[in-house]
């Protein structure tokens, strides 16, 4: 008996440190800070081979997903393409089984996006479906920031027109950042949050409310100093903005 022990708590020991390594959070958190998302396909790739995924790895891969396509929507169309082909086949099956989670409703609504971004001629058969469930994400789940992102990003993106709505869009996002500040362990290491925060600069820029978007990416500069997107290339451009003034 006294050797069974023993034998378990050095493979505890040993265990450990690989445990330790799969913190795909932490290393997606990373590669996202220094602009190299792509790198992400590793983590995807760890994450597909977890054995007995639970719902929430799940979900956490759909998001690496998520991210990959809408890195490479305006960079490389075809490898979009790929990824999001290969997001489908995980998220479906899920969706049914199920249906009332908040988090994959809003991955569909934003998978679907995706799908009609890269060939326009899908929004007849998939536009309607996908603002219902834009819509139908934060009304599941109002205290869930991701839900109120994938929501938001639908409205916001979609023209007015069309079914979106900036407004509510704006809401949803400011709801998110304010559930996501009133929860350091929703922050941590967590790229989404950054973000949102720079999507919130987007929407004030979009609105042509430069001083606004102004206030957020020196809040991204303060918050994430290693992050040069908004030092290099939003704040700068903002600035210019306002110069004209």
């Amino acid at each position: 008996m006294k050797k069974i022990l023993i034998i378990a708590l050095l493979c505890g020991i040993f265990a450990a440190p690989a445990f330790a390594e799969k913190n795909y959070k932490k290393q997606s958190y990373d590669l996202f800070i220094v602009g190299r998302i792509l790198d992400w396909d590793g983590i995807v790739d760890s994450l597909k081979a977890e054995p007995a995924r639970t719902l929430d790895q799940d979900i956490e891969l759909l998001t690496y997903y998520y991210g990959l396509v809408g890195h490479l929507m305006d960079i490389d169309k075809k490898k979009a393409r790929a990824w999001l082909d290969e997001a489908m086949p995980v998220i479906t099956p899920l969706l049914e089984k199920y249906p009332d989670d908040a988090r994959l409703v809003g991955l569909m609504a934003n998978f679907k996006g995706y799908a009609i971004a890269l060939s326009p001629i899908k929004a007849a058969t998939l536009g309607r479906s996908m603002l219902q469930l834009a819509r139908r994400a934060p009304q599941l789940a109002p205290e869930n920031p991701e839900a109120n992102i994938w929501g938001a990003n639908i409205l916001f993106y979609m023209p007015n027109a069309l079914g979106g709505n900036t407004k509510q869009a704006k809401i949803y996002y400011q709801k998110a950042l304010e559930l996501y500040e009133n929860n350091e362990a929703l922050r941590a290491n967590n790229w989404l949050y950054l973000q949102l925060i720079v999507t919130l600069g987007l929407v004030e820029e979009k609105a042509g409310n430069y001083e606004g978007a102004l206030e957020y990416y020196q809040k991204v500069m303060r918050l994430f100093p290693d992050y040069p997107r908004a030092r290099e290339v939003l704040y700068p451009r903002v600035v210019k903005e306002l110069e004209k003034k």
